[in-house]
């Protein structure tokens, strides 16, 4: 409605609109010079039209507008050009946004009086104007990445002026000391101005909140007081040090991020700073001294500096959440909580809340990765809330004191531990224990009975710790690998998953069918098993690799859940059962024994894969079960009511010829087709199968590209009149290949989304012909990961027709003739 008014204020003459934002009508107003004192707002996004260059006078005629929006979308680019510069711009404008503006200032002439929002992001602007010039209703300024500005223009005359963007403007050498007088300044965004060396000494902008100076990697001093700022980023700069009045004016900051300031030395002694509740000194590699308190401190983080001890104060921050001291390799120590005797000088009055206010009482993670700690203290165990302990990788650590009972995660890898401690049987609620890469052989000790996922990987541990008796909660069975296991202990009855890799266990317990939770069984390079027990029927993920099995158990058919089998260099497999109607993902891949492949009726409810990689001892009756068996009729019910951006069918076996059935077949790896109208107008068409012949290549031959096989199909006019159209294409992902292949392979698959562009451009064609005489050719042309490796040798194409009232009676259209 408000368009349609706009649009009767003048109908033949959009210069002599107030409001103008369709693209054609604005660039012919700008190329024309049609634009009038009608023009209120014009709207325009600049990346998207074709390149226009204005004339001097462009916007000389439009004295009454206020709103002006050139802006860039997707495209990042402005094509708007100035090649002579501009006489004027209105001096009535309230909002001025023009990204990318291509020139080194805006006009001399310009009077800013009545602007209130300025933003010229990506700009080629050098400075904005020379001089003082009244901006006294400018609120914000924006020059977000203008990589050639080299000044901020005098500021003195703007007293309202609130937000300040020059991030990324990588040629901005200075501030200018006017920036005092901005009274009402609450975010000034300095962020990658790399040529910045300094800001004015000891000014104090009374309203500023967010001073962000990220990446201002030349900046070497810093004295800029607020008393409400909350937040200061000055990570990667060069600041060194402070002055000790700097502190004094920042009782109000919540945030303060220092991370990776290299030549920051020390902070001074005894700094508080009571509303301070995040700080981040990360990586300022040569601070060796810390002693900053809040009471309202809840994360620190001290990761990679040198600071060779926490000031004892540390106990203090009772809403401390998170303490990281990852890397530090100059601490020794963690201090003890203080005792009342360490106070001799505290009155009286106030010895009774000392154990209240010395505690850490919020503290949940600490981390001390990577330190050179050496012992924890004892008051550890007075840590009320800590869930979280990281103690990897601390070589100097020898032994560990009793834990806080709230303790749920602890980790050690790669640490020199060489026992847990007797207590640690007590932690009731311990969930998580990490002793990956373990070198010291960890004696048998009894673990909390709460325990529910231990991780054992590569760790050197006397097979009796994974004894799982006692352990009821445990849902994921701790992953430890070498040849000294011969045997499973009993499992719990709550496990999830259950992972072993590089054992010598010959079989699994019968009891595994009994536990009613297990989602996962894992079997990696287990090379003496050679058999596998009835499975639970909640099983939903089965893996072997390197395995020695013959068969999978008759019953696994009946298994609901399984939704997922990897069978992976499985050399004795010979004969695969029936398996279950609502599998989704089957891979064999290089199982070189596998002969017999039973028939198995699935049910779709998700996308379905069937892979034998390399499975070169398939006889026939196999291969022609694992095709008959692919789940086409449920992919289309199943299309009702979704597409599926990826192949809804794939199977992939070894064969060197297109199957009969698809009707349409050619030697390489290309294919022309003419199909019928009719396919379309009476709803029968619904899609093509897809088959290909894949050469055999290694695995690695296609480094450096991506390992797909992709479809370029292009639809057409077969008719021998009519307009001119150009082909209708698209590109598809058909087949990613999954590994090296050493025979030839066929690969099938059915593509929803890809029909469904084919579908589209018949729709498109339907615009420029007559339905009634329009004929339909499709070109297939199939391409490998490379030119260098075409691996494409044969197409076929099926495709898949059903009257309406045949939808469901399908069954004749995709056997194999």
């Amino acid at each position: 409605m408000g368009w349609e008014i706009v649009h009767q204020e003048s109908t033949k003459d959009a210069g002599r609109r107030s409001r103008l934002w369709d693209p054609k009508e604005v660039c012919d107003v700008l190329k024309n010079n049609r634009g009038t004192e009608a023009v209120e707002g014009i709207i325009l996004d600049v990346s998207q039209i074709n390149v226009l260059p204005l004339s001097y006078e462009t916007f000389s005629r439009m004295v009454n507008m206020r709103f002006l929006k050139f802006y860039m979308g997707k495209g990042r680019k402005c094509n708007l050009h100035l090649p002579s510069g501009l006489e004027s711009v209105p001096n009535k404008l309230v909002y001025l946004q023009w990204d990318g503006y291509p020139s080194k200032s805006l006009p001399s002439t310009f009077c800013p009086d009545n602007l209130v929002v300025l933003s010229m992001m990506e700009s080629h602007v050098e400075k904005l104007w020379d001089g003082i010039k009244s901006l006294a209703c400018l609120k914000e300024i924006n020059l977000h990445a203008s990589k050639n500005l080299i000044k901020l223009p005098d500021l003195s005359q703007a007293p309202n002026l609130e937000t300040i963007d020059v991030s990324y403007c990588t040629s901005l050498l200075h501030v200018p000391l006017s920036i005092q007088c901005v009274k009402k300044l609450l975010v000034f965004n300095l962020e990658s101005c790399k040529s910045l060396k300094s800001l004015p000494r000891n000014i104090h902008l009374s309203s500023l909140e967010m001073f962000i100076l990220r990446r201002c990697s030349s900046l070497d001093e810093f004295s800029v007081t607020s008393k409400n700022m909350t937040r200061l980023d000055l990570r990667e700069t060069a600041i060194t040090d402070f002055p000790e009045s700097f502190w004094q004016h920042l009782n109000m900051l919540v945030y303060l991020n220092l991370e990776s300031c290299n030549k920051l030395k020390s902070l001074i002694s005894n700094i508080h700073l009571k509303s301070l509740q995040r700080l981040n000194l990360r990586d300022c590699s040569i601070l060796e001294v810390f002693s900053v308190t809040s009471e309202n401190m809840e994360y620190l983080n001290l990761r990679g500096t040198s600071i060779k001890e926490l000031p004892i104060s540390v106990w203090r921050n009772n809403k401390l959440f998170t303490l990281v001291l990852h890397s530090c390799k100059k601490l020794l120590n963690f201090p003890e909580r203080p005792k009342l005797e360490d106070f001799p000088l505290i009155s009286s009055s106030e010895r009774p809340n000392m154990d209240e206010r010395w505690t850490l009482s919020s503290l949940a993670d600490l981390s001390l990765k990577g330190s050179s700690v050496e012992n924890l203290p004892a008051s550890i165990k007075d840590l009320p809330s800590l869930k979280k302990l990281t103690l990897t990788e601390c070589k100097q650590l020898r032994s560990l004191p009793s834990l806080p009972p709230s303790l749920e995660d602890l980790s050690l890898d790669e640490s020199n531990i060489e026992c847990l401690p007797v207590s640690i049987k007590d932690l009731s609620h311990l969930r998580k224990l990490t002793l990956i890469n373990h070198k010291k052989l960890l004696s048998p000790q009894d673990l909390p009975p709460s325990l529910k996922t231990p991780l054992l990987n590569e760790s050197k541990v006397d097979p009796h710790l994974v004894s799982m008796k006692g352990l009821s909660q445990l849902q994921k069975f701790p992953q430890v690998k070498g040849k000294k296991f011969h045997s499973l202990p009993e499992l719990p009855p709550f496990l999830e998953e259950f992972s072993l890799s590089e054992s010598n266990i010959e079989c699994i317990p019968e009891s595994i069918k009994n536990l009613s939770q297990l989602r996962k069984l894992a079997l990696t390079k287990c090379s003496r098993l050679r058999y596998l027990p009835e499975l639970p029927p909640t099983l939903e993920d089965l893996f072997l690799c390197g395995c020695d099995i013959e068969s999978l158990p008759i019953s696994i058919k009946d298994l609901v859940h399984l939704r997922k089998i990897t069978l992976i260099e499985c050399k004795k497999l010979k004969a695969l059962p029936e398996l279950p109607q609502y599998l989704q993902s089957f891979c064999a891949a290089d199982c070189r024994s596998l002969e017999i492949v039973q028939s198995s009726k699935n049910v779709l409810i998700e996308d379905r894969y069937a892979f034998y990689c390399n499975c070169i001892n398939l006889d026939q009756k196999s291969r022609n079960n694992i095709i008959a068996d692919a789940p086409f009729e449920e992919a289309f019910i199943s299309l009702q009511e979704r597409t599926p951006l990826g192949p809804l069918i794939s199977i992939c076996l070894p064969g060197s010829e297109i199957p009969d059935w698809f009707s349409y077949q050619s030697t390489n790896s290309s294919l022309d087709m003419e199909i019928p109208v009719e396919w379309f107008l009476d709803s029968m068409f619904l899609g093509f199968a897809l088959c290909l012949v894949i050469g055999c290549f290694k695995k690695n031959s296609y480094e450096g590209y991506d390992p797909d096989i992709n479809c370029y199909h292009f639809v057409k006019s077969a008719s021998d009149s009519g307009p001119s159209v150009p082909f209708l294409g698209h590109c598809t992902t058909v087949m990613q290949v999954p590994r090296g292949f050493n025979s030839e392979h066929i690969f099938i698959c059915y593509y929803p989304s890809f029909n469904a562009s084919i579908l589209q451009d018949f729709k498109d064609l339907s615009l420029y012909y007559d339905a009634d005489n329009l004929r339909l050719r499709v070109i297939f042309k199939f391409k490998g990961p490379s030119q260098r490796l075409d691996i494409v040798k044969k197409c076929g194409v099926r495709p898949l027709l059903i009257a309406n009232t045949e939808r469901l009676h399908i069954d004749s259209e995709l056997q194999p003739e």
